[in-house]
């Protein structure tokens, strides 16, 4: 089973005819931001600066540790089922 992702519009993760929509903004915004430098590490000084700017808050770290280790298990997020696709040749 593969897994693939949308990043225009609703950010969101497919899996077969289901639909994951990350829970909370910033979950959205890391797993976007992960996604846009797929196979590339990226620091934790850059993914918060990518997603405060240049004025983090204090906890910055934990935030983010906390938003990317919830994931789509977490109870915020919304599941969705799309109709099976016809096969294309």
């Amino acid at each position: 089973m593969s897994i693939g992702f949308e990043l225009l519009g609703d950010v969101v993760i497919r899996s077969g005819t289901s639909e994951i929509v990350p829970g909370s903004p910033r979950q959205r915004c890391v797993l976007a931001l992960l996604l846009i430098d797929v196979n590339r590490p990226l620091s934790l000084d850059t993914l918060v600066e990518r997603v405060w700017g240049a004025t983090p808050p204090r906890q910055a770290s934990a935030a983010l540790y906390s938003a990317s280790k919830a994931g789509p298990r977490r109870h915020t997020a919304r599941r969705r089922t799309r109709p099976p696709t016809a096969p294309t040749d």
